[in-house]
């Protein structure tokens, strides 16, 4: 227990503390000196009486360092504080020693190491060296006492103190060899080790006064005065840990008073009459302190009688048999009345704690109500508040005690006119009300209970209920319930309620329209009176399902109104009380014709695209088939034709001027077959590698494009008239490479087919068609028949002869590929012997790339 004091008391105890330790060093030097020097006096100060050890003053020396540096528990921590606790460490295990070797006669060596001491200079003690068992016994508790000075058990307990006051009581009893037989000795104790011990062991309590009982009896909080205090804490059995060392100290001190009225001089007491001051002293501390304290005064009083007062003195087995026979009587009585006293303690103290837990029991339920309770007299004062009270008010427990609850919690001078407690004085029942207190800004729930002291009426019992939030909460309920009402009222699903036994209760105005009635015709009526009586089973049985399962269903269902076939949903739930059992159910339907009609559409749909998008897997592995088988016949047919072309120029240049004619007709006629089908050959390749590129998009101007392709073209159109017509042409996403090859197929194919013209006029330009670009290639050649315009971009399909016209037939089937590829189309329009126009439009090539496979891969097919 830390406990705080007055700052004055606590520095003159630190100076109390310093003073013990260094008086307990001088006298440790002191004792030293005559030890060096063989000066008796310093030993024993009084020539006669037992001298000190020099074991003894040199634990002095030790314990008075020791107490020094830990005593000033404000300095920070450091080394010093581990050498002043080896000290003490050291002091406690000299005493240990020494008083093993008093008890079992042994000799560890330690007692004449520092000095020798002669027969003569060891009048009084137990043996040359050996200090007396007493200041062994207080060295051991006092180093222990220092070692654990900073160390606290449970809440309110010292072990320091505890140890330091036991060492400080076997000390007291020192100043009764002086006092009694000054030349006795009996304790073997030196009269400056007597001062000493009893000093260091008040230096060692005081060391830490904010704990234990030192700080309960000196801090600010102590209501009584200290000497009253203190003994009203000594003589008290009850209460916490720090007052047991009182109870036992306060035993020795009757003891030792008794001691001293016993040996008063000029025969007060007569001789005969040995225990007569120790009897008294022993009751006192059994009845006042219990078993404990009444033993230790009767075995204390027993060893004083035993060394002070009976021959021989300290021997207990030489005693005469009247006296050893007293000291038995007087044992066995203390021990008895001790028991007694402490039988009746007990009794005591188990009905005392049972009193105080149900007081304690009591308070606690008090105080655990939720609600806030005053109880109060009939003049409205309040006499006690539980903690929810003093909460709700924001006081302390002693700020309500005696005022009015009028003034505390309504602020008013008198009591409310309502108020329950003028009326219940008025009645003598219980009485209830609702208050509204603006100044908390809260809603209550106030009861006042009649409270009797047998017949006459003493005051009552004052409940405050804080309803506050269970006002929001019905509020809060009742708005949502209108919400939900309007809610339902609008929807335009169909909603309704039915009980327990499948009885209407409720619907909303879409399910009455859908009756025909009003919503108040509704209730207390069945399916029955609306429904076929074959669908109003259906309905009710399915109702009965929902209700005993407890499971909400989605239910779908067909019928005819009319004539026409209806669809319609309806969620079923199971509508359950406070308790969990279902009381009905709640019932939700919309008619989904339309979304289940547009729902076949969209899985018709979905059929056909599947569909679609399995035949375009399959248009497309034709179509890599087509273009492996063309691309390795290409290959393979290179091989004949360059021997076929090799050995026809051989038989032309060796046995050309020997051959006939028609020979040579045919050779050359081989060599020109042998030409074309290389063409062709490369024109297959060509289209085989424009469906295995990858279109790479770039803005791309086209009327760069048009102009590099006619500057190549110039070498065909040497010695004709050929009038090139360009527009602007628009800057479009494509792959600049492939455009260059459909302009060139356009443009090359325009030159061949406007030959015979004497004025050839080729024109490349464009129009908008629906806000898209549309570029046109226009000549003024021989033209075709519309009717074959099916066939003009097929693979081999050609309209004119080829003794009119050369070419392979590829070359507007690589320009669709080539568009196609771009996401547009390609058309012409022509008319035979005026001309032909071919018309293209660019696109996005991923928006369009299922389309244009699939036609790519009809038009392979």
């Amino acid at each position: 227990m830390t406990t705080r004091l007055d700052p004055r008391t606590a520095r003159k105890l630190s100076l109390f503390v310093a003073f013990c330790s260094l008086f307990s060093i001088a006298v440790g030097l002191v004792g030293l000196t005559g030890w060096v020097f063989q000066i008796e006096t310093l030993k024993s100060v009084v020539p006669g009486l037992v001298a000190m050890k020099a074991n003894t003053a040199v634990c002095f020396v030790l314990i008075g360092v020791s107490l020094w540096w830990l005593g000033a528990h404000d300095r920070p921590a450091s080394v010093s504080d581990w050498i002043a606790r080896a000290a003490a460490a050291m002091v406690s295990t000299v005493g240990l020693l020494s008083f093993l070797e008093f008890l079992g006669g042994w000799n560890f060596g330690i007692d004449q190491l520092l000095f020798l001491e002669t027969a003569k200079g060891a009048a009084g003690s137990v043996r040359p060296g050996l200090m007396s068992p007493i200041t062994a016994l207080a060295f051991v508790l006092l180093g222990l006492a220092l070692l654990l000075l900073d160390w606290t058990r449970g809440r309110d307990a010292s072990p320091a103190q505890s140890l330091a006051f036991g060492a400080g009581l076997i000390s007291l009893f020192a100043p009764l060899d002086f006092i009694v037989q000054p030349h006795a000795f009996h304790t073997h104790m030196a009269f400056p080790t007597v001062i000493a011990l009893c000093l260091l062991a008040s230096g060692v309590v005081c060391s830490r006064p904010e704990r234990g009982f030192v700080g309960a009896l000196l801090s600010t909080d102590f209501r009584p005065g200290i000497v009253r205090g203190l003994w009203a804490a000594a003589i008290s059995d009850e209460g916490p840990a720090w007052r047991q060392p009182l109870r036992y100290g306060s035993s020795a001190l009757l003891v030792f008073v008794a001691t001293l009225l016993r040996y008063i001089p000029g025969g007060f007491v007569p001789a005969r009459l040995t225990y007569l001051t120790f009897y008294p002293a022993t009751m006192i501390a059994a009845l006042l302190g219990g078993l404990g304290p009444g033993i230790l005064a009767t075995l204390l009083s027993d060893a004083c009688v035993d060394y002070f007062f009976l021959e021989p003195r300290g021997q207990f087995g030489n005693k005469n048999l009247p006296d050893l026979l007293g000291l038995i009587v007087f044992t066995l009585i203390g021990v008895g009345m001790s028991w007694l006293a402490g039988a009746v303690d007990r009794t005591r103290k188990r009905s005392a704690d049972e009193t105080r837990r149900a007081k304690e029991e009591w308070e606690r339920t008090f105080d655990s109500v939720p609600e806030a309770v005053m109880v109060l007299d009939t003049e409205f004062r309040i006499q006690r508040a539980n903690r929810a009270m003093t909460e709700l008010l924001a006081l302390q427990p002693e700020a309500l005690l005696g005022k009015h609850c009028f003034e505390l919690v309504h602020n008013r001078t008198l009591p409310l006119p309502d108020c329950p407690l003028r009326e219940m004085l008025r009645s003598e029942k219980q009485e209830q009300r609702e208050l509204v207190e603006p100044r908390l800004n809260k809603i209550f729930d106030v009861s006042a209970t009649p409270l009797w002291e047998g017949k006459t009426l003493r005051g009552c019992v004052h409940v405050i209920r804080d309803i506050t939030e269970r006002k929001r909460a019905e509020d809060k309920l009742r708005a949502s319930e209108n919400r939900y009402r309007t809610l339902a009222e609008n929807l335009p699903q169909m909603v309704f309620v039915k009980d327990r036994a499948s009885v209407n209760v409720s619907c909303n105005q879409s399910f009455a329209r859908s009756l025909g009635i009003l919503p108040e015709e509704y209730p207390g009526k069945t399916d029955y009176d609306f429904f076929p009586a074959e669908l109003a089973e259906k309905y009710r049985s399915d109702d009965q399902r929902v209700m005993e399962s407890g499971r909400t269903e989605e239910i779908e269902e067909e019928y005819i109104r009319d004539g026409k076939k209806f669809s319609v949903q309806t969620v079923k739930t199971p509508l359950r009380d406070a308790a969990g059992n279902v009381t009905g159910i709640l019932g939700i339907f919309w008619d989904f014709t339309e979304r289940k009609r547009a729902e076949e559409e969209v899985r018709l749909n979905a059929e056909l695209e599947q569909r679609v998008i399995q035949r375009t897997a399959q248009l497309e592995a034709a179509n890599r088939e087509l273009e492996a088988f063309t691309y390795s016949v290409s290959h393979d047919l290179r091989a004949p034709l360059r021997h076929i072309s090799g050995f026809s120029k051989i038989l032309t240049e060796e046995y050309g001027p020997s051959l006939a004619p028609d020979a040579q007709h045919h050779l050359q006629r081989i060599q020109e077959g042998t030409c074309r089908m290389g063409q062709l050959v490369d024109d297959l390749l060509s289209l085989g590698r424009v469906g295995r590129h990858e279109v790479r998009l770039q803005v791309t101007g086209l009327n760069s494009v048009v102009n590099e392709v006619i500057a190549e073209l110039k070498a065909e159109c040497e010695g004709r008239q050929v009038e090139w017509k360009v527009d602007d042409l628009p800057f479009v996403e494509c792959d600049p490479g492939l455009m260059k090859q459909v302009f060139q197929n356009l443009l090359s194919n325009a030159v061949k087919f406007s030959r015979p013209r004497n004025h050839a006029v080729i024109e490349v330009g464009q129009r908008d068609q629906d806000g898209t670009p549309v570029v046109l290639v226009r000549d003024n050649g021989a033209g075709f028949n519309m009717k074959y315009s099916d066939k003009l971009f097929g693979v081999f399909q050609r309209l004119h002869r080829p003794e009119d016209f050369e070419g392979t037939g590829v070359g507007l089937a690589t320009v669709q590929r080539i568009i196609q590829k771009h996401g547009g189309r390609i058309w012409a329009e022509a008319e035979l012997d005026k001309g032909a126009t071919f018309y293209f439009t660019l696109g996005a090539p991923e928006k369009t790339e299922l389309k244009t496979r699939a036609a790519m891969a009809g038009d392979k097919a």
